[in-house]
């Protein structure tokens, strides 16, 4: 059973969890992708399971407006690659959250 404690720390909220670095990255609660900082990485063992760079909250919104709009302008392309409605919900959730 995993456990998760919350709590508020110099007006910020932490969520300790007892998870490993692979659970944590798949879980889409607690997976911040590149915005983990360095600390945050060295503390739960992410080292070498994400990409160097670490982005802001706002670095990681443009990401995925950019990617919003590439999805938007190429919609007709996306329902021919995905006939079907399914599909392309899937594809649409897998890059909401690997952003």
């Amino acid at each position: 059973m995993t456990k998760m404690n919350k709590k508020v720390e110099n007006g910020s909220e932490i969520i300790e969890v007892d998870l490993g670095p692979d659970d944590i990255l798949s879980n889409p609660l607690l997976n911040k992708g590149t915005g983990f900082t360095n600390e945050e990485r060295s503390e739960l063992g992410l080292h070498g399971l994400l990409p160097f760079h670490t982005s802001t909250i706002e670095e990681q919104v443009n990401r995925l407006c950019k990617v919003s709009k590439s999805i938007n302008k190429h919609w007709k392309i996306l329902i021919f690659i995905f006939p079907s409605k399914s599909k392309r919900n899937s594809f649409l959730l897998s890059v909401q959250f690997t952003s």
